[in-house]
């Protein structure tokens, strides 16, 4: 069988050395789809990550910093470059079909051996990871641009701050997407989530979300509200979401 990957800094496509052997966390199909089984297709992104003792080890030999890609028996991944210099230590590759918005490297495969064997009935359990090697893979690579627009939206995240409250913490009126807002997020009556790391004082950014925070035992729902509702008729906390504004372009 011949086995291809797709380069798409080249445009081209290029025939891969040998079938590949990635890993299946146990979480992935925990919650939806069941164990590949022998001959059946295989689909989703395979991402790079330091190999544990007991993973199946390869060895990096390209690494598209740019694309935040490495190459391992022929085949990218994506590779998260807080996992440091992946020249340096052996590399696992996982398939996953969960990928948070990171721009990994799509695949479709048959799946050719497992390290265990198949589901037994429908609803059986797997209770551990499993090891799947894939043969006529076909993958698709992010483009720079697509790595580079997840780029900014990590960097979005990174400065969202979560913060509860009471209405009349927040004004007289509730407030509208895009109005600036400036919070102390020391101050004991507002309860933060994600705050600016070293930050202990006043915080000043963007508003993204304005809800209400309805308790409903060990869940709290967020219903929405309508902007300029007054704050004094609104008999539960206010969440509120904003972007802190980006230091880097700070005077």
């Amino acid at each position: 069988m011949r086995t291809f990957y797709i380069v798409a800094v080249m445009d081209v496509t290029t025939p891969a050395p040998r079938p590949l052997t990635v890993q299946v966390a146990s979480w992935e199909y925990a919650c939806c789809r069941t164990p590949p089984a022998v001959g059946a297709p295989v689909s989703g992104l395979l991402f790079a990550y330091p190999a544990a003792t007991h993973s199946i080890a390869h060895h990096v030999t390209a690494w598209d910093r740019g694309r935040e890609l490495v190459v391992v028996d022929g085949v990218a991944a994506r590779w998260d470059p807080s996992h440091g210099d992946p020249f340096s230590q052996p590399i696992a590759v996982r398939l996953s079909w969960h990928d948070d918005g990171a721009p990994g490297v799509a695949v479709t495969a048959t799946a050719i051996e497992t390290v265990s064997d198949p589901l037994t009935t429908a609803d059986a359990c797997h209770s551990g990871d499993i090891d799947v090697t894939m043969t006529d893979l076909t993958l698709v690579e992010p483009t720079a641009k697509q790595v580079a627009a997840f780029r900014v939206q990590q960097q979005i995240r990174r400065r969202t701050v979560y913060v509860i409250a009471a209405a009349t913490f927040f004004g007289s009126t509730t407030l509208h997407c895009g109005d600036r807002i400036t919070i102390d997020i020391a101050d004991p009556a507002v309860a933060v989530r994600n705050g600016p790391p070293g930050e202990h004082g006043l915080v000043t950014g963007t508003i993204t979300d304005v809800k209400v925070a309805i308790p409903r035992g060990v869940f709290t729902a967020l219903t929405s509200v309508e902007p300029g509702t007054p704050a004094a008729t609104i008999g539960h906390h206010l969440h509120v979401t904003f972007v802190t504004d980006d230091p880097s372009r700070q005077p």
